[in-house]
């Protein structure tokens, strides 16, 4: 079975920047849960869901523009200054700490 390419200019541009795609996802995703988790319309339980979701997300974001900024990935001192000059490293860690902690508005403002 040979993949077909999709017949709109839009489902090709998306196709062919697969990578920002995702990025665009994910943050429409983290923005989706974030609001979830401010207003809790499904309840406190799914609040907290939200919460995590909204963090791994962000994560999400943050590895792949990691991704786009750094080399090929080397197990090397030098990579890792490198990636640790990076915002979007930042970025993962803070949203990888932060994940199971007790939910905090503020936390998911970043």
């Amino acid at each position: 079975h040979k993949p077909t390419k999709p017949s709109s200019p839009a489902g090709q541009f998306l196709m062919s920047n697969k990578l920002e795609t995702a990025m665009w996802l994910s943050r429409l995703f983290t923005v989706y849960c974030s609001v979830m988790f401010i207003l809790p319309i499904l309840g406190p339980y799914a609040a907290a869901n939200f919460y995590q979701r909204a963090l791994l997300a962000n994560a999400l974001t943050s590895a792949l523009r990691l991704h786009q900024r750094l080399p090929r990935f080397q197990l090397s001192r030098a990579f890792l200054a490198q990636a640790l000059q990076e915002d979007s490293c930042h970025y993962l860690l803070y949203s990888l700490i932060l994940v199971n902690s007790y939910p905090i508005t503020s936390i998911l403002s970043p």
